[in-house]
């Protein structure tokens, strides 16, 4: 008896210390599952935030390439200059036909790219030109907010406004006027034809609709959020839980668009029926929003209350180039979910094994076995949570990766034609250039352009110069002209096109030159008032010029060549192909130091 309930303590021990070193070795392991999955997490958040912030930089560099070219329009340079004289002259420029026409001027790039309004800043600082007449005459915003970003667009440098109080009330939702609700903008310098900087020009931009579509790829989980905010810790973008704001009456019934919404911590979560004893301009900053309005950049994993009291973990970072704040957030709760059921897998495995021990050391043998199996389990359930996040962040990184490539495709295509716009024929004339002198190739390059489109747009209008510059492009990109790597079709401005040619020769580069003045005249685009000889459509008049490695030249040297060339296709009756040849060559060419200012 006495030697039986020896072993029935000894059994008694060896389950508690068995049982004791199950815990123990169940404390570590949930510790260190924790510790992974919070750090996995935080890595999430963090991709996260810098994809989406680099998505922000490339978008407002695509905005800024707009505003430039908008702004050395002639037409908008013409009728700043006519605003500035009657502001000179201490007249109204509110009723006047350039504000009239200017409007008309902007606004089709305004409904494009859903901006609200635009401002012409005199060097005074007064607002000349708005699509209100209420800014009209008064010292403009930017000024009043942002002085310094302002005196940087005089000086000559396409800026970018943070975000600023708006000077009247904007529209948010169904309708609902906003006062003092925040707005951005992009500035650059208006230069007239000297080069000299006479006024800015403004585009103000939405902030919701600038922020939201991109931060929206950024939503980890059913609870994730990614979200912008200003320097006063005011939120800029639409907020995913619009419906929980308005049941907590944070937002009034209707109201979709979130605005002028302060990050405030509650003190307790509204979601469970807290209701706060201060109002919320009361209300402290959150963790984060306090830490990121002041220049600083983290995460939190042990968790803190959002603006709508929930506990979060989260990761921020401030802009310091546009001055926002960015944010990614996910409840707490969802974010540890699969952790919690691995704790919760084990405390039940903890207790059924101790149960089993205290019966029969057999059973306690065998419910030790079956922990392991339910432990590993439960480790594939958690690896597979892991990966099904990690194929929901995957996913969302691709949509990222696509809307980037879509906007690096609109900073090199010219707006109107689809063709490559002039920047993207520098960059790749350089490029070549530098390709077929290492390889001692030569470089052809055919410059062209319509012939009188000057009478063809006072005839048919700008619209119907438009929609010729836009069939001759889409004859050109269905043409198979550009074979090689290296060869571009381009807009290069106006009504002129070029053609760049890789390792081709004279009678190579005059075939396409031919091809392209035969494709332009099959058209049969009607223009009745050309200057051609016998023609009653659309011609266009091609120089060309071919670069041998023998010579030496630069790629402006052959752009100059092929204006020439261009330049006696023009005086030789135009509708023609003409080739530069070296003076010492030929006597045929004479190189002109002035050129025609009509086509």
């Amino acid at each position: 008896m006495q030697q039986h309930s020896q072993q029935r303590m000894i059994s008694i021990v060896f389950v508690i210390m068995f049982t004791s070193l199950v815990i123990v070795c169940c404390y570590v392991a949930l510790n260190k599952i924790k510790q992974n999955t919070e750090q996995n997490i935080k890595n999430t958040m963090q991709t996260v935030l810098i994809s989406v912030q680099e998505a922000h930089h490339i978008l407002v560099a695509q905005r800024m390439i707009a505003i430039e070219s908008l702004a050395e329009s002639p037409e908008l340079v013409r009728y700043s200059q006519e605003l500035l004289a009657m502001h000179s002259a201490k007249q109204s420029t509110k009723d006047s036909q350039a504000l009239h026409q200017l409007r008309r001027t902007i606004s089709p790039l305004l409904n494009k790219f859903g901006d609200r309004g635009f401002f012409i800043i005199a060097p005074d600082f007064i607002s000349i030109a708005s699509m209100r007449d209420v800014n009209i005459g008064h010292i403009n915003l930017i000024h009043q907010q942002e002085p310094n970003r302002l005196k940087q667009a005089f000086q000559g440098k396409t800026t970018f406004i943070p975000p600023v109080q708006s000077d009247v009330p904007i529209h948010r939702g169904f309708g609902y006027l906003i006062d003092n609700a925040d707005t951005m903008f992009i500035t650059t310098p208006i230069a007239d034809q000297n080069g000299q900087i006479i006024a800015v020009l403004a585009l103000r931009l939405d902030p919701i609709k600038h922020f939201s579509d991109i931060t929206q790829l950024g939503r980890l989980g059913d609870s994730g959020e990614t979200y912008a905010f200003n320097k006063k810790g005011i939120l800029l973008t639409e907020s995913r839980f619009a419906y929980q704001l308005i049941k907590t009456n944070l937002v009034p019934l209707g109201q979709s668009n979130i605005s002028n919404l302060r990050i405030a911590d509650p003190g307790g979560n509204l979601l469970s029926g807290y209701q706060p004893t201060i109002e919320r301009k009361d209300m402290p900053l959150t963790t984060m929003a306090e830490q990121a309005i002041h220049g600083k950049s983290g995460s939190n994993l042990d968790g803190y209350r959002d603006y709508r009291g929930v506990e979060v973990m989260g990761a921020w970072i401030w802009d310091h180039q546009f001055g926002f704040g960015l944010t990614t957030e996910i409840d707490k709760s969802e974010a540890l979910q699969s952790y919690y059921d691995t704790r919760d897998t084990f405390v039940l495995t903890i207790v059924f094994t101790f149960m089993l021990g205290a019966v029969l050391i057999a059973i306690m043998i065998r419910g030790q076995r079956l922990a392991k199996k339910q432990i590993l389990l439960a480790n594939r359930n958690l690896e597979h949570k892991v990966q099904e996040r990690t194929a929901e962040l995957e996913q969302a990184k691709r949509n990222l990766s696509y809307v980037i490539k879509e906007l690096e495709v609109l900073a090199i295509t010219d707006s109107l034609t689809n063709l490559a716009n002039r920047r993207h024929f520098d960059n790749q004339l350089k490029q070549e250039w530098k390709r077929c002198l290492r390889h001692h190739k030569p470089l052809s390059l055919i410059l062209f352009d319509v012939d009188s489109f000057k009478q063809y747009n006072d005839r048919y209008g700008h619209s119907g110069g438009d929609e010729c510059l836009v069939q001759i492009a889409e004859m050109l990109a269905h043409s198979n002209l550009a074979k090689r790597p290296g060869d571009l079709i381009a807009r290069y401005g106006g009504e002129e096109f070029v053609v760049l040619l890789s390792d081709a020769d004279e009678d190579y580069t005059r075939a396409v030159a031919e091809r392209i003045r035969d494709g332009v005249s099959q058209l049969s685009i009607s223009h009745d008032c050309t200057k051609v000889a016998e023609s009653n459509h659309v011609t266009v008049s091609v120089g060309f010029a071919v670069a041998r490695i023998e010579q030496e030249l630069t790629p402006e040297d052959l752009l100059v060549q092929a204006d020439e060339a261009l330049y006696l296709a023009k005086h030789s009756g135009r509708n023609r192909v003409c080739q530069y040849l070296d003076t010492s060559e030929s006597d045929n060419v004479t190189k002109m130091h002035k050129k025609p200012t009509e086509s």
